[in-house]
């Protein structure tokens, strides 16, 4: 499966890398306000998103503790 370059990196002048992904971004209202590829692909994402995952568990147990 090919997905869309969404990232370039050039060292000195030239081009090392292409990266190719998913991005979608939302805003407070969850409506979509940019997209590149196929954002209702089903995907497995990475470890590089553990730390959105665990922002998110940090806000949950926040908002847990100040319901007590």
């Amino acid at each position: 499966m090919t997905h869309q370059i969404i990232a370039e990196e050039y060292r000195g002048g030239k081009l090392e890398n292409l990266h190719q992904g998913l991005v979608c971004a939302v805003n407070a209202q969850q409506d979509v306000i940019y997209e590149k590829g196929d954002i209702y692909e089903q995907v497995f994402y990475r470890s590089a998103m553990k730390p959105i995952s665990a922002a998110k568990v940090r806000r949950m147990k926040f908002l847990m503790i100040m319901e007590k």
